[in-house]
């Protein structure tokens, strides 16, 4: 059986579950996560794991099966986070959902050699075309003009880097860097979810 957390609706418990074992079995995976969160206040309802453990049989179990990954398990957000990134840099009066950007054709080489590239590449779109098409050198570039105490604080804000206060042991804090810990190439790359990491929970509660 998956891991069953506190939940106030076990029907919705055992639907997440079900779930997670077919998104397992489509993508012939061997863990996953699954997090069912209220939208309007982040609460969980439902939150399970695999592989997992029967409770009846604790002894049998190891730890990596035991271990609740949606709070433990912490991994680079990736294109996810470009949803907070554009969410700061509207805050910040930087861009607003009109406004123009551009993608460089798909190519943009920093100082040090290293080129960021996106899959599809844009030239001069929209906001929300970069959304759209997931764009990394839009938004290394809108996180680029953020702050630097700007980019962290809201970062920190959305709940990355901090613990959440899960009730069960073992949550990660996640690994946000200070800006003290930035060099020229941190917040391009943390625009599209790179160099940090978070656990699925904080991520999953960041855009609710």
């Amino acid at each position: 059986m998956l891991f069953r957390s506190l939940t106030i609706d076990a029907e919705l418990q055992s639907i997440v579950e079900e779930e997670l074992q077919a998104g397992l079995q489509r993508a012939g995976a061997s863990s996953g996560i699954a997090i069912a969160l209220a939208p309007r206040t982040g609460e969980i309802l439902a939150m399970a794991s695999a592989p997992s453990f029967d409770p009846n049989a604790v002894h049998a179990s190891s730890p990596d099966a035991m271990r609740l990954r949606g709070i433990t398990d912490m991994y680079e957000p990736g294109s996810t986070f470009k949803l907070i990134t554009a969410a700061i840099a509207l805050e910040r009066g930087i861009v607003n959902l009109n406004s123009t950007v551009n993608g460089l054709q798909g190519i943009m080489q920093m100082k040090d050699g290293t080129i960021i590239r996106d899959h599809e590449p844009l030239g001069v779109c929209s906001l929300r075309q970069a959304l759209e098409k997931s764009s990394n050198i839009v938004f290394a570039n809108i996180a680029r003009s953020v702050s630097d105490r700007d980019f962290y604080r809201m970062t920190r804000d959305f709940g990355f880097g901090i613990p959440i206060g899960f009730e069960m042991s073992g949550e990660s804090r996640g690994i946000l860097k200070t800006p003290a810990e930035y060099d020229y190439s941190t917040k391009l790359f943390m625009g599209f979810g790179y160099q940090m990491a978070a656990t699925a929970l904080q991520i999953g509660r960041a855009h609710v």
